[in-house]
């Protein structure tokens, strides 16, 4: 009995100094809350969407970034995409679908969305034993939110937390879209930017993913349309011979009939696709 008594002392203690594990008592219920500021300014807003059953452990997140042309948009444009695709597709992931501050009449110019973009990455990291969500994250974006998403997996990755970044019809290197596109480069690169590539050279360079694709960068899905007036398919390929030279995990997904943008059957295609990716590289 004496030993007995010993041997249940140790068993306590032993316990006692082991790390908790997050497994509740209780399970956790879904929660969506919209609208949580990360910063003071009005846009700097996002809404989180958590899964049933959710632990630090095991929770993957997937943040979203809409497009708009850095000028416009909102994270309500991702709402049906939410509702139709990924909460089926991923419905053990917690989603963060962000806002940012918009470039108006030489107002926020670059860098301030990608700055915004770090933000609320850095207020997510935060809060994720509040959330009860993983270090595990992914990052997707479109169009002009793809090119903040590439810009933040590659330039502000240094934590090694985002672990996936899936990019729909964005942007890679803003001096060869200057060069390839009259209109995108009159009336939306050159007043976000604040000049041309010959006036600001360096707000281009330090503004294009591409400058920071280098090796053990995060693992890449780029959709894009063949026939995109906005963003050539060009754009895609020069990212994509950069991550192939470094060796850096890719996927292109090519809709050769696609504008900037598509629907069914291509867009069902795109979310499948992004499941399947984000399964392999969030282990």
């Amino acid at each position: 009995m004496k030993n007995t008594g010993v041997l249940f002392c140790l068993l306590v203690f032993l316990l006692s100094c082991s790390k908790p594990v997050d497994t509740p008592t209780a399970a956790r219920e879904a929660a969506v809350y919209k609208n949580q500021a990360y910063g003071n300014d009005p846009l700097q807003k996002m809404d989180v969407y958590l899964p049933a059953d959710r632990t630090s452990v095991t929770t993957k997140v997937l943040i979203l970034v809409h497009g708009g042309a850095w000028t416009g948009g909102d994270k309500t444009e991702f709402d049906p995409f939410i509702s139709n695709y990924l909460l089926k597709e991923l419905p053990d992931y917690a989603i963060f679908n962000i806002n940012y501050r918009l470039y108006k009449k030489d107002t926020n110019q670059f860098p301030t969305q990608e700055h915004d973009v770090k933000a609320a990455v850095d207020f997510l990291n935060s809060k994720r034993k509040e959330y009860a969500v993983s270090e595990k994250t992914a990052i997707l974006g479109a169009s002009a939110g793809a090119h903040l998403a590439l810009l933040t997996a590659y330039k502000y990755n240094q934590a090694g937390n985002i672990h996936a970044v899936v990019s729909i019809a964005g942007p890679t290197d803003l001096t060869a879209l200057y060069d390839s596109n009259t209109v995108v480069a009159n009336t939306l690169l050159v007043p976000v930017i604040g000049g041309t590539p010959d006036e600001v050279p360096d707000r281009y360079t330090e503004s294009s993913p591409i400058t920071y694709a280098a090796t053990g960068a995060a693992p890449t899905l780029l959709f894009q349309g063949g026939q995109d007036p906005l963003v050539p398919q060009s754009q895609a390929e020069l990212l994509i011979n950069q991550l192939q030279q470094l060796n850096v995990p890719f996927q292109k997904v090519i809709y050769p009939n696609a504008g900037h943008g598509w629907g069914d059957p291509e867009l069902t295609d795109t979310f499948k696709k992004t499941g399947e990716f984000l399964r392999q590289h969030l282990q």
